[in-house]
């Protein structure tokens, strides 16, 4: 029992995989598949999402328990948003591949860019941000600005870097 509590504290608190993680992942994929000017139904999307939120969250917690560095869940995430990508529309492989990428970077670029300025607003320790569910919510989602701009940029002008199909 105590073996499973251990496991169990690794994990996030469950209102950040209910709040952000499935949310973020959908925007990732909407925004990846939409730079690549493929349209997809608000579902799929949201199936994703889902399927995806939940994997960052046990993705997260089992390196947490296992002691793997985490420079490398990024890698495991990119390939696990690739295949729901491919699963649910259709896309082949490699185009699921660079959507799920295309989304990443875009979120990456953006969490690099914007949260270093929201731990300097805060000053607070950044392992106290990460440590509380609604300041872990938040950070999440000013890490994920870019993001959703671009997912609004896709949405309300039909913006993309390519026109594979739609």
């Amino acid at each position: 029992m105590e073996t499973i509590r251990t496991l169990a504290s690794n994990f996030d608190d469950i209102r950040v995989l209910l709040l952000f993680y499935w949310v973020e992942a959908c925007f990732i994929a909407y925004a990846g598949i939409g730079l690549l000017g493929v349209k997809t139904e608000t579902r799929n999307i949201i199936k994703i999402g889902i399927l995806h939120g939940l994997a960052v969250f046990l993705v997260r917690g089992f390196y947490k328990s296992f002691g793997i560095p985490f420079g490398t869940h990024t890698l495991v995430l990119v390939f696990v948003m690739a295949y729901l990508i491919s699963k649910f529309t259709f896309l082949p492989g490699g185009i699921s591949l660079t959507a799920s990428l295309l989304g990443i970077v875009t979120l990456i670029l953006g969490e690099s860019l914007l949260m270093p300025l929201f731990y300097k607003l805060l000053a607070m320790p950044v392992e106290q941000i990460w440590a509380n569910p609604w300041t872990h919510v938040l950070a999440g989602y000013v890490g994920d600005a870019l993001l959703i701009f671009v997912v609004l940029l896709v949405a309300l002008t039909n913006f993309s870097l390519l026109r594979l199909r739609g």
